[in-house]
């Protein structure tokens, strides 16, 4: 992971602003013990998450939306 956390501290030294895209969810393993949201930690990122409502119950749900 060094050497991704490498490449990514150069294209932020680059660039005014780096967009990351994730894989799967931030449980997501990249390594055995290391997940996308290890990452996202490491790398030192503002995240937002996009997530499907399909199998949402509102009358269930304290949330409106």
């Amino acid at each position: 992971m060094s050497l991704v956390l490498d490449r990514f501290e150069k294209l932020q030294s680059l660039h005014d602003s780096v967009l990351v895209e994730g894989i799967g969810g931030i449980m997501t393993p990249i390594l055995k013990d290391y997940h996308v949201a290890d990452l996202i930690k490491d790398m030192n990122l503002e995240a937002m998450i996009v997530a499907s409502f399909k199998n949402w119950n509102r009358k269930s749900h304290p949330f409106d939306v």
